[in-house]
């Protein structure tokens, strides 16, 4: 077994515990929603409007922590406080990039558990 699944399998136990029902549930939410929020955080982004950019990065931001991602949090927070002013979105893309693959080694590990 690779280690992200390892890591994924660890952090459903403590989130929902050994119920088979409720882990199958959660990946189940996870495959749903965590590609859509980072389509929906890709299109704020391109369209530099801010304000949905912290929406998204909150809601995406839930699955990383549901799965205990401390990195990608920490991306997606710093999303979460941008400055509309100042942003810099070859910064902002830079950082979805990373995020958005993470997401994808992820939902291909959950599609395997």
């Amino acid at each position: 077994m690779n280690e992200l699944k390892k890591e994924l399998l660890a952090a459903l136990k403590e989130y929902v515990g050994d119920n088979k029902d409720s882990k199958a549930k959660m990946v189940n939410v996870l495959l749903k929603n965590l590609p859509t929020h980072c389509e929906e955080l890709l299109n704020a982004i391109k369209n530099q409007s801010w304000k949905e950019v912290k929406f998204y990065a909150h809601k995406t931001k839930y699955s990383f922590k549901i799965l205990n991602m401390q990195e990608e949090m920490a991306k997606l927070e710093k999303m979460e406080k941008i400055n509309e002013d100042t942003a810099d979105v070859f910064t902002v893309k830079r950082a979805y990039a990373e995020v958005e693959h993470k997401s994808n080694l992820i939902c291909q590990a959950l599609k395997e558990i």
